[in-house]
């Protein structure tokens, strides 16, 4: 995993996976508050991974997971096309 610190809010860096997983949503998560996922048979804390994303996602809805921050994961809807790879998500995050 590749590390970014991009989170003020958070003393832990971003880590980005290098294989995108794919979990399933347990708790809602929104732009606003952190859910739950069921990724490689546990339960985890969840968010979004670009909080501008003005979706929520619903139990048991299909995410991808991109990396982490801590113990939370970071998710986008799996409907969603692009993903940022690691190189790419300087400008991703950035902007």
């Amino acid at each position: 995993m590749q590390s970014f610190n991009f989170d003020l809010y958070s003393p832990y860096p971003i880590e980005l996976r290098q294989q995108v997983g794919i979990a399933t949503v347990c708790r809602t998560i929104t732009p606003e508050r952190s859910g739950r996922v069921h990724f490689e048979a546990t339960d985890w804390p969840a968010r979004l991974y670009d909080p501008t994303l003005h979706q929520s996602l619903e139990p048991d809805a299909l995410v991808h997971v991109i990396g982490r921050q801590g113990l939370t994961l970071l998710v986008t809807p799996k409907s969603r096309v692009a993903v940022p790879s690691s190189a790419q998500s300087l400008d991703y995050l950035s902007s």
